[in-house]
């Protein structure tokens, strides 16, 4: 085949990225690297990684030969006659192995062909390898450049560009100490460099809070960057991924990332990606696959996207725009199979002590019953411990599910969580579950008196007409009358300090009020409670 017809191939071509952004922290990291290295740069999908180099390459670098790998490679002569029309003056070198034969031991041969090939290029050349990650599943591939790092010489510098970590056979370089590589973390933007790509495309300096959103929406992921620049940035917000709109970058995804994944691959993530991190047991009840585990561990060490959580072992976490891709997928499980893999895994997790998690699967799931039980068993302790995003939360995941008759508890929980920012909603929602505690279907004497006690403290934070207290007085008497009151310290202690408060606004001279005193004494001693013995 004619050479300069061949040399007009993209696989022999550098790309040229003389409009990249300078990057100054990894520019520093290449200009240490001495000849006679071997480069290992590897990432996922869109970290900077070709642009980066050939940036680099073109500023600093006077030799350089750029070959692209692919699939046609795997046939040794195919490539040796590739490279050869590369290297140009090599090409005489290296003709007497175009007729390989693929039975030799290829990576003997491939050293063999390489050593010729570089002893006769020009000090300081740079050789790069591009998308070398085919060589994974390609022992061919694998040979080839196997035998070329084998064969570099002091006046050269290898290059390999991946998606993936370095194969086995590096680590007889790197105790060699003739190893240089660049993963994932040094290839990810920082903030300053997010800025810069921003203000190249849109013209301008972009503003703090811009550069801010957006660097902690991609996590220093280049392609999103680019992708999401001209972005409003009221949707580039991590907290409400929802909002995002990035067709483009959606599209990226489906073609560079979500296309190349094998069917299993591409189905574990669509049933495990409604949570922002997942185990392997996790996976594996959301999945039904068996070896969940082993295929998020893949994924995890090819992809930006799957990362582990820091400090928690066997936990990975998801990229915020891998998790709003996927919502955009189909789920191809059956349905009424994929509630009952959801409600396994909201028990599963709760169990761990992920109350979130499980909340969000049994709202997936659609199971109010299951979310009031969540909703009894755990606000009460948030709001306790202080917890109040979780508890809103929580109770907002009900909520979320539409209009429905609405279990007494969870109006309670809900009123508690408004109490301070509207109390009128609030009251509203504690009479509600006052009058359903009291019905004997639904009847409950705890909730009865807690829904008592909290309308109590609304209408002392509303205003300073206290009239209403006096209603109130007197259901509290009717409530005990009918229903008893053995109740628990905590709630005894609740109820007693909101029927003093009242008679001491309403009615000072009451009998009962003195009784009262002498109680509330002796829970200030014994309640269990750190927030009732405050209040």
């Amino acid at each position: 085949m004619p050479k300069k017809r061949l040399q007009r191939f993209a696989k022999l071509t550098q790309p040229d990225c003389h409009w990249a952004n300078e990057r100054p922290r990894l520019e520093a990291a290449l200009a240490d690297v001495p000849m006679g290295q071997v480069v290992w740069v590897h990432g996922p999908g869109g970290m900077g990684k070709t642009t980066f180099l050939s940036h680099y390459i073109q500023n600093n670098v006077e030799h350089c030969h750029w070959y692209r790998l692919s699939s046609s490679d795997v046939d040794l002569a195919s490539f040796f006659e590739m490279f050869s029309v590369l290297v140009e003056d090599n090409t005489k070198v290296a003709r007497p192995y175009v007729g390989a034969n693929q039975s030799q031991d290829p990576t003997a041969l491939s050293a063999r062909f390489f050593q010729e090939v570089f002893a006769a290029m020009s000090p300081n050349t740079w050789v790069v390898f591009d998308e070398a990650q085919n060589l994974s599943e390609r022992l061919t591939l694998s040979a080839i450049l196997a035998g070329a790092s084998r064969a570099l010489p002091s006046h050269l510098t290898l290059v390999y560009i991946s998606r993936e970590p370095p194969p086995p056979w590096a680590a007889r370089m790197q105790l060699a100490r003739t190893w240089t590589q660049l993963g994932p973390e040094q290839l990810r933007l920082t903030g300053l460099e997010t800025s810069a790509i921003l203000a190249s495309l849109l013209g301008r300096k972009p503003t703090k809070e811009h550069t801010l959103r957006l660097y902690e929406l991609t996590q220093g992921w280049a392609a999103a960057v680019v992708l999401l620049a001209a972005t409003p940035i009221d949707q580039l917000c991590p907290t409400q991924m929802v909002s995002l709109r990035a067709p483009a970058l959606f599209d990226y995804l489906s073609e560079e990332f979500f296309g190349q994944l094998s069917d299993q691959e591409q189905q574990l993530l669509i049933s495990t990606f409604l949570l922002p991190s997942v185990t392997p047991r996790i996976a594996s009840i959301l999945s039904g696959n068996k070896n969940a585990g082993a295929l998020l561990q893949g994924l995890c060490n090819k992809n930006v996207l799957v990362q582990r959580e820091a400090d928690i072992r066997d936990t990975l976490r998801y990229h915020g725009i891998l998790r709003t891709f996927l919502g955009t997928k189909d789920s191809f499980i059956p349905h009424e199979k994929w509630v009952l893999r959801l409600v396994a895994c909201a028990d599963y997790v709760e169990k761990e002590g992920d109350v979130a998690a499980a909340a969000m699967l049994l709202e997936e799931a659609a199971d109010r019953k299951k979310l009031v039980r969540l909703i009894r068993s755990h606000v009460g302790e948030m709001v306790t411990q202080g917890q109040w995003r979780n508890a809103r939360e929580l109770v907002a995941a009900y909520q979320r599910l539409g209009p429905a008759d609405t279990d007494p508890w969870v109006s309670y929980w809900l009123g508690v969580c408004e109490l301070n920012t509207d109390t009128q909603v609030a009251r509203k929602r504690f009479e509600y579950s006052y009058e359903q505690f009291r019905k004997p279907k639904t009847g409950d004497r705890s909730g009865a008196y807690l829904s008592w006690a909290r309308i109590v403290e609304s209408l002392f934070l509303e205003s300073g007409d206290f009239s209403q207290l006096d209603s109130w007085i007197d259901k509290y008497r009717d409530t005990r009358s009918k229903l008893g009151r053995s109740l628990s310290k905590e709630v005894l202690g609740r109820v007693t300090l909101s029927m003093f408060n009242a008679l001491v606004f309403r009615r000072p001279d009451d009998d009962e009020l003195r009784r009262l005193e002498r109680r509330l004494l002796v829970f200030l001693r014994i309640a269990p409670s750190h927030d009732v013995r405050v209040m």
